[in-house]
């Protein structure tokens, strides 16, 4: 059972505790942080800040930095960090068995895009909002310890997975469409939510695209194998299964709306 964010001060300490444990035990992250601050502001997203208010342990931490590209390059390049550059820009320090992820917020998807508008008045919840699951919707600056957990909160209050973004352009720009697929199943298996008739249509739609491009299960299976979390609790014929069920209950709500009185079920 996960826990809704109620008593800010209470999160905004068992955060700053759990990230003081990360820099103690990593001291050349730590200079990187700190020398990174003096040029900018970072913010920590997802699930590392999940975990902290759910006393979970962490094997990752997902980080936006507000220096572009190039000087976060400069900043870990002084550093004795061993890092990676991905094709998208993204870089991974990796910190012994743990892992980060860094974004300079040029290169995040939603705000190169232009899918999610930039205001520096309220950054915290411009990146809450690119956030592409609510499961995902946190965010807190690691200077101040102000955060976003709205997103995050309808998530376990509303025991409903959606897309934070109902916009067609916000969905089909997202680029990691088998990810967002497995993540579905995963957290649907996983905590027992119902998934949004919003979110629904969007898994039907991407499961269509990639079905068009590749063997969809050899294509899910190819990312099921890359992620540890989601191989531990699924295998390939789970998320068929899935699969089909998503559809069948889609395809049936669709009809419903055409057919009101004669197929309407309530599934949400």
């Amino acid at each position: 059972m996960l826990s809704i964010i109620e008593d800010k001060i209470l999160f905004k300490k068992l955060f700053a505790e759990r990230f003081r444990e990360v820099l103690k035990e990593h001291s050349e992250f730590y200079k990187f942080i700190l020398n990174l601050l003096v040029h900018g502001t970072a913010y920590v997203v997802g699930g590392f800040v999940r975990d902290s208010i759910n006393n979970k342990k962490s094997r990752d931490l997902d980080m936006i930095v507000s220096v572009s590209h190039k000087q976060l390059e400069d900043l870990l390049k002084e550093s004795k960090l061993n890092y990676s550059i991905n094709r998208m820009l993204g870089i991974k320090v990796e910190l012994n068995k743990f892992e980060v992820d860094i974004w300079s917020i040029d290169n995040n998807w939603a705000f190169r895009d232009a899918v999610v508008k930039r205001n520096e008045d309220y950054i915290l919840d411009n990146i809450s909002d690119g956030c592409f699951y609510n499961y995902d919707g946190l965010v807190i600056n690691i200077h101040t310890n102000n955060f976003r957990s709205n997103h995050y909160n309808d998530f376990v209050n509303n025991n409903q997975l959606d897309i934070i973004q109902k916009s067609k352009s916000y969905k089909s720009k997202n680029p990691t469409i088998e990810a967002n697929i497995l993540r579905a199943i995963y957290l649907n298996e996983t905590f027992g939510v119902n998934i949004t008739p919003n979110c629904m249509s969007y898994l039907v739609k991407m499961i269509s695209n990639v079905s068009n491009n590749y063997n969809l299960k050899d294509r899910l299976n190819l990312y099921l194998n890359k992620y540890e979390k989601y191989k531990k609790a699924l295998s390939i014929e789970d998320v068929m299964d899935a699969i089909k069920l998503i559809k069948y209950i889609h395809n049936n709500r669709v009809e419903g709306k055409k057919n009101p009185g004669q197929f309407n079920i309530d599934f949400d």
